[in-house]
């Protein structure tokens, strides 16, 4: 199985205070040269604001993978960090940020796929033109690209209403004002 993951902190990503985020995870097929979409999971972050960060979510999106999966399994992220922290040490990711979700990640590798599973990252938001140069395969193109936009629209459902947003930027300006 090969999945095409993503997260996604949505239209106010750089603004901790009313981000909220969503992930995504993608599974493609080939057959006959034609690239077919098997199926699409995707979510929103649960909890506070500390818990709506974009590395997180991304995390996330392997951490569904992985549960929702059996047998081998080849997860391509364009999360570059954890590419790399998959593919060190199990217990220095215990000591990294989100440990918990590291913790529950491990435990569905071993229950799951026996261990069978790789991460591999693929740089992000490609360009049609990365075809046209070979620079990427057809199918991770439209994997990352999908699983882009499922996360982005998770991200997008869940957003605060935008009269709860607008009160803030009012309040915020206000404060601003007087200061």
């Amino acid at each position: 199985t090969v999945l095409y993951t993503d997260g996604s902190g949505g239209e106010h990503s750089a603004d901790p205070r009313i981000r909220r985020c969503g992930w995504a995870a993608v599974r493609l097929h080939i057959r006959n040269g034609a690239v077919y979409l098997v199926c699409a999971v995707a979510g929103s972050m649960e909890g506070p604001r500390q818990c709506q960060t974009v590395p997180r979510t991304e995390l996330q999106a392997l951490l569904e993978g992985a549960e929702r999966t059996r047998g081998p399994l080849l997860m391509i992220t364009d999360h570059e960090n954890h590419a790399k922290a998959f593919a060190g040490p199990r217990a220095d990711t215990m000591h990294r940020p989100h440990a918990d979700f590291w913790q529950r990640l491990w435990q569905a590798v071993d229950e799951h796929h026996a261990g069978q599973v790789s991460v591999v990252w693929t740089r992000a938001h490609y360009q049609w033109e990365a075809l046209w140069m070979r620079s990427i395969t057809l199918v991770t193109f439209l994997g990352n690209h999908l699983a882009d936009r499922f996360a982005a629209e998770a991200a997008k459902r869940a957003q605060f209403l935008e009269g709860r947003v607008a009160t803030l930027q009012r309040r915020e300006a206000d404060a601003r004002a007087i200061l």
